[in-house]
């Protein structure tokens, strides 16, 4: 698993679609699906996102500068 290390950086959607391809290769090596959660392309999936784990998800995606998937 590799990851450019300008990626990691930023908050944001490039550190979310780092964070992505490197939980995948994880995931998938215990026999789970990509992480349902973000997208490769670094958005927010809201059907997997909760009040419960992070407030409202809408303040937390502006926070941290994150889009969420149309």
């Amino acid at each position: 698993m590799l990851a450019d290390i300008g990626d990691l950086v930023d908050d944001g959607a490039s550190l979310l679609s780092a964070t992505h391809g490197l939980c995948a290769g994880l995931m998938q090596g215990f026999g789970f699906p990509e992480p349902l959660q973000v997208t490769s392309a670094g958005e927010l999936r809201r059907d997997y996102w909760s009040r419960y784990s992070v407030g409202d998800p809408d303040e937390f995606a502006v926070r941290n500068r994150l889009t969420f998937e149309p």
